[in-house]
């Protein structure tokens, strides 16, 4: 399979996200109506454990891949390929089978004494047999990511969606019938399945493309370079993933002294993060795909001593995605409860929602800068970042539950994304990396306050219904993609790509 360059490969990843994120919202509205509020509470509960796991199977080792073969595919070593792969399949085999061990047994502990809720259990345990079968993708990802081919992974990630919500669709009604709990553990079985489906097509794409060269290296000279790159960038996933396993936890600790019952603890949980945060997150299929492609290609400069080009990608990135974020935060704040009321069938977390739109524009920046600190070898500050941004932001989410209940989590949440990405934005320019010119942030206000204005009064003059809701979108999309070209957030090269793709 052909390399592509660093907007070619960003692009197949952010259509493949888009398609992925468009089949994700599917999944989660027929998962919210299915299990309502309290059901997407307990399966939300759950998630921040999984994701934690999974950080500690994978040890850091595909961001370590991706920048590591990219270094030697650079320096002509193709023939250390092999064994950095096999190295990195032999450590994450044996971290799955010690992390799904220890998920089994650990999982009673964790939903009736950390989260207070013991029917989180089986969801848990759902999840187990996709932890070897995740730890073997992300290897042949990373591997496909440093050879600055996204394609398999593009495709594949669109394939596993397809699955999952097939199996969701079909089989989760019926398992209502067997209560919450079960018809919870089916959506996560759901997501077992598709990932053992994306792994088939993917070792399908490895073999096409991979052509082993012979290597007289010791195993100790392949692991430690890779390891160096892996231990921070590890560090710095597992302190995010340690915060996000933390935060039900703290959550269902603070708002249970403060007089929540569990079901409400659940209700509201589910509704922040099973409803409020994916339309926050809304543009990531954006903001992954170039965070994801760009690895390699900083990685790729920085080798080569190009330090013009690695500023060029790095603004690049960051400009992209403030654009596609921009456009999100805009719709969300002159349209939260339509858009609520179409997609899950209520408005609860409307006025949640506008509040924290307009501070979810820094975390739009937040992976493209933190892949860029782990491809400039800056992975260690950005773990420090992380670590600090998020003790801070959970010693916040504990006083403010306890003392003002929920709307205490809401404002750690907010907190958490301005100091992690200020942090990261500082570490950039503290050597010498400049994420955006002056002309550009002042182009970016107008273009926002702009597109704002023209979608304010436009959906104050319809009456509110779907079609009112897709005409004032039309006509947001009318001024704010001319004016991102005019204003030369968009570049002729990068316009061009995206019409003929």
């Amino acid at each position: 399979m052909s390399k592509q360059t660093f907007l070619k490969g960003a692009l197949l990843l952010i259509i493949a996200g888009l398609i992925t994120r468009i089949f994700g919202f599917v999944n989660r509205i027929v998962t919210a109506r299915i299990l309502g509020e309290e059901g997407v509470g307990i399966y939300m509960m759950a998630l921040p454990t999984l994701v934690l796991v999974f950080t500690i199977t994978q040890v850091g080792l595909p961001i370590a891949i991706a920048k590591r073969i990219s270094e030697l595919e650079t320096s002509g070593k193709e023939e250390l390929i092999k064994p950095t792969l096999v190295f990195s399949l032999w450590v994450t085999g044996v971290m799955s089978i010690v992390t799904g061990v220890g998920l089994w047994f650990i999982s009673p502990f964790i939903a009736d004494v950390l989260l207070q809720d013991g029917r989180v259990t089986m969801v848990l345990r759902a999840i187990i047999p996709a932890i070897p079968v995740i730890a073997v993708s992300s290897v042949i990802k990373g591997y496909f990511q440093g050879r600055q081919n996204m394609k398999p992974q593009a495709y594949t990630q669109v394939l596993e969606q397809v699955v999952r919500i097939g199996f969701i669709f079909i089989f989760t009604p019926p398992l209502l019938a067997y209560g919450l709990v079960t018809a919870a553990a089916g959506v996560m079985i759901g997501a077992v399945i598709g990932e053992i489906v994306s792994l088939v097509c993917m070792i399908y794409y490895f073999r096409k493309d991979y052509n082993p060269a012979v290597a007289d290296e010791k195993t100790q000279s392949i692991a430690r370079p890779l390891l160096n790159i892996a231990l921070p960038a590890s560090g710095n996933r597992a302190i995010g993933s340690s915060t996000y396993f933390l935060e039900p936890i703290v959550v269902a600790q603070g708002l249970t002294l403060f007089g929540y019952t569990t079901i409400e603890v659940s209700q509201l949980y589910g509704q922040l993060t099973g409803f409020i945060l994916p339309l926050l997150m809304m543009p990531a299929f954006f903001t992954h795909g170039l965070s994801t492609a760009l690895i390699p290609a900083l990685s790729e400069a920085h080798a080569s001593g190009d330090r013009g080009l690695v500023n060029h990608r790095v603004q690049q990135a960051i400009r992209l995605s403030l654009l596609s974020g921009g456009f999100a935060t805009i719709l969300l704040l002159i349209h939260p409860t339509s858009i609520l009321s179409l997609l899950y069938n209520t408005t609860s977390g409307d006025e949640m929602l506008k509040l924290m739109a307009p501070f979810f524009l820094l975390h739009y920046m937040q992976s493209p800068l933190q892949a860029a600190l782990q491809a400039l070898d800056f992975a260690k500050e950005a773990m420090m970042n992380s670590l600090f941004g998020n003790l801070l932001k959970y010693s916040i989410l504990l006083l403010l539950t306890t003392s003002i209940g929920f709307s205490g989590v809401v404002i750690a949440m907010v907190l958490g994304v301005v100091l992690v990405t200020g942090l990261h934005m500082l570490t950039m320019y503290r050597h010498r990396y400049h994420i955006m010119t002056g002309k550009q942030a002042g182009a970016f206000l107008v273009l926002l306050s702009l597109s704002f204005a023209v979608g304010y009064v436009t959906t104050n003059a319809l009456p509110g219904s779907p079609i009112a809701l897709f005409l004032s979108i039309a006509t947001v999309s009318l001024i704010y993609i001319p004016l991102s070209v005019m204003l030369g957030l968009v570049k002729k090269d990068e316009w061009r790509l995206f019409v003929k793709k």
